[in-house]
């Protein structure tokens, strides 16, 4: 785990990590030179299990240094980058590590992340593989799932093996908060993937976080992507077909545009009004259905847009 100012979070996280049937080997927290209480909170929490580790720092690196971090520092052969704001289901350590048993082969395990709000009310969620998918998934038929369900692999719900994580690179700085969603895509097309169609993690959709500051911010994104699409063509040509990177790159393109929109009506509402931020709506459905129109023959499109997920990003 991760963890920078989120004291507000982190003793419901431990306890659901700590209270696991099957209980962590080690549970290694990494702080990044947090400014609130988070530091007291933690070495509370070392001091009573033995098997928390705590890294803290007074120099803030970022997240995905942080992960680095991590995963450099222990050996256990199987990790979970659990989120300080998330929640993990109880069985949750159990499940992931049967799956991982039962198919020796895959590079990791992923199940599904519910979303919820920041007082941890639930939140929309979207569409995962069903439970015809579960097991083993192998390479050659892990590009056609992906193609179906878009980008539904959460770095906050997979348990991957070490190894092929380290033989792969690790995270990569430069994708970004994309960098889980893509070495997760490169492992799964490598050696195949175990999954479990059952909700494993309550994740927090918080506009402090890292990734949803980030999501709706249309210049970075757009150099995230850039840097995926050359690392899909150039690195690893032989897993992704132009087609599926050109598919990706607009669907991409396209959340953004709805990540931005969403923040654009959220913060009218709160300076201007409802009404303010019913016209902040109509401007924003206005952007995007030309590129929704662009989309239509994009299966990867159709587990993100609905009627009532746009009504739902408005209505919040």
């Amino acid at each position: 785990m991760t963890s920078c100012d989120y004291a507000r979070y982190l003793p419901a996280a431990l306890e659901a990590i700590l209270e696991q049937s099957r209980p962590a080997e080690e549970v290694l927290v990494i702080d990044d030179a947090s400014q609130d209480e988070s530091p007291r909170i933690l070495e509370a929490y070392a001091a009573r299990h033995p098997n928390l580790r705590l890294r803290l720092h007074s120099r803030r690196k970022g997240v995905i240094e942080r992960l680095n971090q991590s995963l450099g520092e222990t050996s256990q052969p199987m990790v979970l980058f659990a989120g300080a704001d998330d929640l993990l289901a109880p069985r949750a350590l159990q499940l992931w590590t049967k799956g991982l048993a039962m198919a020796p082969e895959a590079a990791f395990c992923a199940g599904v992340s519910e979303p919820m709000d920041e007082e941890g009310r639930p939140l929309i969620r979207r569409r995962f593989p069903s439970h015809r998918h579960q097991g083993w998934v192998p390479p050659s038929r892990a590009l056609r799932i992906m193609r179906g369900h878009g980008f539904w692999f959460s770095g906050a719900a997979t348990v991957f093996r070490r190894k092929r994580l380290l033989d792969a690179g690790g995270f990569d700085p430069e994708l970004g908060l994309l960098c889980d969603s893509f070495v997760a895509q490169v492992l799964a097309l490598q050696h195949g993937f175990c999954y479990l169609p059952q909700p494993l993690v309550w994740q927090r959709y918080s506009p402090l976080s890292y990734s949803q500051q980030l999501l709706g911010h249309r210049e970075g994104m757009a150099q995230f992507r850039s840097v995926m699409r050359v690392r899909m063509q150039e690195r690893y040509p032989e897993l992704f077909p132009p087609r599926f990177v050109k598919q990706w790159d607009g669907l991409s393109n396209l959340l953004t545009e709805l990540y931005a929109c969403k923040q654009e009506i959220s913060a009218k509402r709160k300076s201007s009004g409802r009404w303010q931020a019913s016209l902040a709506a109509i401007n924003g459905l206005a952007r995007l259905m030309p590129m929704v129109m662009g989309q239509t023959n994009n299966p990867l499109l159709l587990p993100y847009l609905s009627l009532t997920r746009l009504r739902h990003w408005i209505a919040k």
